[in-house]
């Protein structure tokens, strides 16, 4: 319901993207896109545009560091930024 709320309150469609895996799993077989064997990432939305520019941003930004993404998840400071679809 929180995306719901979200889209309702910025007038957009949302999209989510969340790694589904853990991060010895990522180290050991993360891959560039287009590499045989790329781990996928689950994106949910209720419009295709959205997907798509979220599976984008997904294929296109380094998260960065392992110890990096620890501070950005629940708990620690979060970024967060609008995209256009």
């Amino acid at each position: 319901m929180e995306s719901v709320h979200t889209s309702e309150l910025l007038g957009r469609p949302v999209a989510k993207a969340w790694n589904a895996a853990l991060a010895g799993t990522r180290q050991a077989k993360g891959v560039p896109a287009g590499t045989p064997g790329h781990l996928a990432v689950p994106v949910a939305g209720d419009s295709d545009e959205a997907k798509r520019v979220a599976m984008r941003l997904v294929d296109e930004i380094d998260p960065g560091t392992i110890s990096r993404q620890a501070t950005a998840g629940h708990g620690g400071p979060r970024r967060e930024r609008a995209f256009g679809a």
